[in-house]
Protein backbone atom coordinates (compact mmCIF):
# COMPACT_ATOMS: atom_id res chain seq x y z
CA UNK A 1 0.00 0.00 0.00
CA UNK A 2 2.69 2.07 0.70
CA UNK A 3 4.82 1.64 -2.16
CA UNK A 4 1.20 2.42 -3.99
CA UNK A 5 1.64 5.82 -2.44
CA UNK A 6 5.34 6.30 -3.15
CA UNK A 7 5.33 5.35 -6.86
CA UNK A 8 2.60 8.34 -7.38
CA UNK A 9 4.91 10.66 -5.84
CA UNK A 10 8.16 9.34 -8.56
CA UNK A 11 5.44 9.25 -11.43
CA UNK A 12 4.31 12.63 -10.34
CA UNK A 13 0.49 11.45 -9.82
CA UNK A 14 0.62 9.88 -13.67
CA UNK A 15 -1.87 7.11 -12.99
CA UNK A 16 -1.41 4.50 -15.72
CA UNK A 17 2.45 4.43 -15.35
CA UNK A 18 1.98 4.23 -11.19
CA UNK A 19 -0.31 1.13 -11.91
CA UNK A 20 2.24 -0.85 -14.65
CA UNK A 21 4.42 -0.35 -11.81
CA UNK A 22 2.57 -1.92 -9.63
CA UNK A 23 1.11 -4.69 -12.03
CA UNK A 24 5.06 -5.84 -12.12
CA UNK A 25 4.61 -7.29 -8.79
CA UNK A 26 4.83 -10.78 -9.23
CA UNK A 27 1.72 -11.83 -6.57
CA UNK A 28 -1.58 -10.55 -6.26
CA UNK A 29 -1.81 -9.26 -2.95
CA UNK A 30 0.83 -6.99 -3.45
CA UNK A 31 -0.40 -6.28 -6.57
CA UNK A 32 -3.68 -5.35 -5.43
CA UNK A 33 -2.00 -3.55 -1.93
CA UNK A 34 -0.43 -1.46 -4.45
CA UNK A 35 -2.51 -0.44 -6.85
CA UNK A 36 -4.81 0.74 -3.13
CA UNK A 37 -1.98 3.27 -2.24
CA UNK A 38 -2.56 4.41 -5.47
CA UNK A 39 -5.77 4.93 -5.74
CA UNK A 40 -6.08 6.31 -2.78
CA UNK A 41 -3.23 8.73 -3.06
CA UNK A 42 -5.07 10.30 -6.57
CA UNK A 43 -8.28 10.72 -5.03
CA UNK A 44 -6.69 12.21 -1.71
CA UNK A 45 -4.49 14.67 -4.05
CA UNK A 46 -3.74 18.16 -3.25
CA UNK A 47 -4.74 20.01 -6.55
CA UNK A 48 -2.38 22.94 -5.13
CA UNK A 49 0.57 21.30 -4.46
CA UNK A 50 0.25 17.74 -5.70
CA UNK A 51 -1.98 17.84 -8.86
CA UNK A 52 -3.36 14.85 -10.33
CA UNK A 53 -5.24 15.03 -13.62
CA UNK A 54 -6.75 11.95 -13.13
CA UNK A 55 -10.06 13.82 -11.09
CA UNK A 56 -12.56 16.22 -12.68
CA UNK A 57 -15.08 17.81 -10.15
CA UNK A 58 -17.68 17.30 -12.75
CA UNK A 59 -17.73 13.43 -12.43
CA UNK A 60 -16.05 12.50 -8.99
CA UNK A 61 -16.30 9.05 -10.06
CA UNK A 62 -13.66 9.61 -12.71
CA UNK A 63 -11.44 7.06 -13.98
CA UNK A 64 -12.78 4.56 -12.38
CA UNK A 65 -14.90 3.64 -15.62
CA UNK A 66 -11.70 3.55 -17.57
CA UNK A 67 -9.90 1.53 -15.10
CA UNK A 68 -8.96 -2.26 -15.65
CA UNK A 69 -11.09 -4.51 -14.10
CA UNK A 70 -8.57 -5.74 -11.97
CA UNK A 71 -8.32 -2.29 -10.61
CA UNK A 72 -11.89 -1.42 -10.63
CA UNK A 73 -12.58 -2.34 -6.92
CA UNK A 74 -9.84 -0.04 -4.87
CA UNK A 75 -10.73 3.07 -7.63
CA UNK A 76 -14.31 2.75 -6.53
CA UNK A 77 -13.41 2.04 -2.88
CA UNK A 78 -11.73 5.72 -2.72
CA UNK A 79 -13.73 7.77 -5.04
CA UNK A 80 -16.07 8.94 -2.43
CA UNK A 81 -13.10 10.05 -0.91
CA UNK A 82 -12.33 13.26 -3.32
CA UNK A 83 -16.44 13.63 -3.25
CA UNK A 84 -16.07 14.74 0.37
CA UNK A 85 -13.47 16.59 0.19
CA UNK A 86 -15.69 18.64 -2.74
CA UNK A 87 -18.60 18.12 -0.19
CA UNK A 88 -17.69 18.62 3.04
CA UNK A 89 -20.14 15.60 5.58
CA UNK A 90 -22.35 15.24 2.79
CA UNK A 91 -22.16 11.42 3.57
CA UNK A 92 -25.73 10.83 1.81
CA UNK A 93 -24.57 12.77 -1.29
CA UNK A 94 -21.45 10.33 -1.21
CA UNK A 95 -23.79 7.86 -1.10
CA UNK A 96 -25.84 8.44 -3.40
CA UNK A 97 -23.11 9.24 -5.65
CA UNK A 98 -22.22 5.39 -5.39
CA UNK A 99 -25.36 4.40 -7.06
CA UNK A 100 -23.56 5.67 -10.05
CA UNK A 101 -20.93 3.56 -9.99
CA UNK A 102 -20.86 0.14 -12.29
CA UNK A 103 -23.16 -2.26 -10.61
CA UNK A 104 -20.66 -4.86 -9.34
CA UNK A 105 -18.68 -1.85 -7.73
CA UNK A 106 -21.30 -0.11 -5.88
CA UNK A 107 -20.40 -1.56 -2.55
CA UNK A 108 -16.70 -0.66 -2.59
CA UNK A 109 -18.05 2.69 -3.06
CA UNK A 110 -20.19 2.52 -0.58
CA UNK A 111 -17.60 0.79 1.78
CA UNK A 112 -14.96 3.56 0.93
CA UNK A 113 -17.73 6.43 2.04
CA UNK A 114 -18.20 4.79 5.81
CA UNK A 115 -14.17 4.67 5.90
CA UNK A 116 -14.11 7.98 4.82
CA UNK A 117 -16.71 9.04 7.26
CA UNK A 118 -14.97 7.47 9.68
CA UNK A 119 -12.06 8.92 9.48
CA UNK A 120 -13.49 12.31 9.45
CA UNK A 121 -15.37 11.45 12.68
CA UNK A 122 -13.06 8.99 14.79
CA UNK A 123 -14.81 9.82 17.74
CA UNK A 124 -18.22 9.94 16.58
CA UNK A 125 -19.24 6.37 15.60
CA UNK A 126 -22.62 6.96 16.34
CA UNK A 127 -22.37 9.30 13.70
CA UNK A 128 -21.08 7.63 11.41
CA UNK A 129 -23.62 4.83 11.69
CA UNK A 130 -26.17 7.31 10.98
CA UNK A 131 -24.57 8.77 8.04
CA UNK A 132 -24.69 4.78 7.02
CA UNK A 133 -27.93 4.12 7.47
CA UNK A 134 -28.96 7.52 5.38
CA UNK A 135 -28.27 5.27 2.11
CA UNK A 136 -29.95 2.86 0.38
CA UNK A 137 -30.76 -0.04 2.54
CA UNK A 138 -28.14 -2.59 0.47
CA UNK A 139 -25.36 0.60 0.67
CA UNK A 140 -25.67 0.07 4.80
CA UNK A 141 -23.88 -3.16 5.11
CA UNK A 142 -20.72 -2.26 3.16
CA UNK A 143 -20.88 1.13 4.68
CA UNK A 144 -20.23 -0.44 8.72
CA UNK A 145 -17.86 -2.56 7.03
CA UNK A 146 -15.58 0.49 5.95
CA UNK A 147 -16.56 2.01 9.19
CA UNK A 148 -15.01 -1.28 11.08
CA UNK A 149 -12.23 -1.40 8.93
CA UNK A 150 -10.82 2.24 9.17
CA UNK A 151 -11.58 1.91 12.79
CA UNK A 152 -9.47 -0.87 12.98
CA UNK A 153 -6.39 0.09 11.30
CA UNK A 154 -6.84 3.46 12.81
CA UNK A 155 -6.66 1.25 16.14
CA UNK A 156 -4.53 -1.00 14.88
CA UNK A 157 -6.10 -3.69 16.71
CA UNK A 158 -9.52 -5.40 16.65
CA UNK A 159 -10.52 -4.92 20.47
CA UNK A 160 -11.26 -1.57 20.22
CA UNK A 161 -13.65 -2.46 16.95
CA UNK A 162 -15.43 -5.55 18.56
CA UNK A 163 -16.14 -2.93 21.50
CA UNK A 164 -17.91 -0.60 19.17
CA UNK A 165 -19.54 -3.37 17.41
CA UNK A 166 -21.59 -3.81 20.39
CA UNK A 167 -22.97 0.07 20.65
CA UNK A 168 -24.01 0.06 17.62
CA UNK A 169 -27.84 -0.75 16.48
CA UNK A 170 -28.74 -4.62 16.66
CA UNK A 171 -29.12 -4.57 12.52
CA UNK A 172 -25.90 -3.26 12.25
CA UNK A 173 -23.86 -5.73 14.61
CA UNK A 174 -23.75 -8.53 11.93
CA UNK A 175 -21.81 -6.29 9.14
CA UNK A 176 -19.38 -5.18 11.72
CA UNK A 177 -18.49 -7.93 13.53
CA UNK A 178 -18.26 -9.56 9.59
CA UNK A 179 -15.50 -6.59 9.43
CA UNK A 180 -13.62 -7.84 12.38
CA UNK A 181 -13.43 -11.22 11.41
CA UNK A 182 -12.35 -10.22 7.31
CA UNK A 183 -9.42 -7.86 8.83
CA UNK A 184 -8.58 -10.38 11.53
CA UNK A 185 -6.05 -11.86 9.39
CA UNK A 186 -3.99 -8.74 9.76
CA UNK A 187 -3.46 -9.33 13.11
Amino acid sequence: HGIGHGVMYYTANDLPRSLEMCDAFDNSFARTTCSNGIFMENFSADQKLHLSEYLKESDPLYPCPEQEKRHKENCYLYAPTYFLSLNQEDYAGALELCNGAEEPFRRACARGVGAQAMKENINDPKLVESACQSGDSEQVKPCINGLASLYTSHHGSLEPTRELCGRLEDSNQQACYGAVESNSKRF
